[in-house]
């Protein structure tokens, strides 16, 4: 009988999920709006990816001592997130200057329409694979946390 399975799982979307939300939010912001915006995102998204992640992680376990799976999944997610934001923020700016963004924009389609019709769709794949890759991750980076 597998007990850890339950927990494991949990904690894995859990952090997958965090891991998805603040990579969409920081990457397809600093991606579409670009300029100092797009800077200052990519200048925090350096500083994280710069930071040893599993030692961050230890530090942050040892602090608020996680004791369910959902927050040890938001304390290894903090690790997590900086690859996939630069990724999506690279494809982002590729799709923003392709002909049909452009012409939702010169249409006036609101922005939030040009993101989710547009933009978004076109990252599916990338969110489903740095959702699997976040998983991974994650699993991996538990086993060093409870090592």
């Amino acid at each position: 009988q597998v007990l850890a399975t339950r927990p494991m799982l949990i904690m894995m979307l859990s952090g997958a999920a965090v891991t998805l939300g603040l990579a969409i939010l920081l990457g397809v912001t600093a991606g579409y709006l670009g300029g100092v915006i797009d800077k200052v995102l990519m200048t925090v998204t350096d500083v994280m990816m710069n930071i040893p992640g599993l030692a961050l992680v230890i530090v942050l376990a040892v602090i608020l001592e996680p004791k369910s799976p959902v927050f040890v999944g938001f304390v290894l997610a903090i690790d997590n997130w900086p690859r996939l934001a630069r990724q999506l923020r690279s494809q982002v700016l590729t799709i923003r200057s392709e002909s049909h963004v452009e012409a939702s924009r010169v249409l006036g389609l609101p922005t939030s329409s040009i993101l989710s019709k547009n933009v978004m769709s076109r990252l599916m794949p990338m969110l489903t694979m740095g959702t699997v890759g976040s998983m991974r991750n994650i699993l991996m980076e538990s086993v060093g946390l409870y090592f």
